[in-house]
């Protein structure tokens, strides 16, 4: 699967749920599709990267990890909308 946007969260979940191991790659390192490019033949290239060995696995973080990120990450975001709701009280 490539590794774009938030869309790949749920299906990556749910595969990890069967007891599957999928791969994440960044997209960057599978956009070199020649011609038009459409979803099937996206899909065909980064199979045969996969197969050829030519693809490495992003860091997918475990339960607790994610968690801990989210817990760091979230009084910058407190900070960023209270300073978002200040500019709209003097704009007021």
């Amino acid at each position: 699967m490539q590794n774009t946007g938030r869309y790949f969260r749920p299906l990556l979940v749910l595969l990890q749920a069967n007891e599957l191991n999928p791969l994440l790659v960044n997209g960057k390192y599978t956009k070199d599709v020649k011609g038009k490019k459409t979803d099937m033949m996206d899909c065909q290239w980064i199979q045969k990267l996969h197969s050829l060995g030519m693809l490495g696995g992003s860091l997918i973080p475990d339960l607790f990890t994610e968690t801990l990120r989210q817990y760091c990450r979230h009084p910058s975001s407190l900070v960023a909308d209270a300073s978002g709701y200040i500019n709209k009280m003097q704009k007021a």
